[in-house]
């Protein structure tokens, strides 16, 4: 039974489907796999990249049988009942925080917001 509603930001709907139907199968399933558990339970601490505008916390988690990969979620912790926000997916790399943040704010529409690592 689902605990946490997982959806991408509204308006970025048919980016997130574009972006998982080029997914290599092995992608795609470990991709669905993980939002299934994301809507059970919460991120690794392992995988937060930080704290954006002071309120959506940012995560890269690295998707399942797909070791270059992770998805790009962030979390309202201002308000708890938002959905888990799917902003993406980017291959895995030591920017891979920052490209996320980038993402995020974009798709959240925020106007220079802070960032706390």
């Amino acid at each position: 039974m689902s605990q946490f509603t997982v959806e991408p930001v509204p308006g970025y709907d048919d980016d997130i489907l574009n972006e998982y139907n080029k997914l290599p199968l092995k992608c795609a399933d470990g991709l669905e796999a993980l939002i299934d558990s994301l809507e059970r339970r919460d991120p690794s601490i392992r995988d937060r990249c930080g704290l954006l505008d002071d309120r959506y916390e940012i995560y890269a988690i690295p998707i399942p049988d797909c070791p270059r990969r992770c998805l790009v979620i962030s979390i309202d912790i201002k308000d708890k009942s938002q959905p888990r926000a799917l902003h993406g997916t980017l291959l895995k790399n030591d920017t891979t925080c920052d490209r996320g943040r980038r993402l995020a704010t974009r798709q959240l529409k925020l106007i220079n917001p802070t960032w706390e690592t």
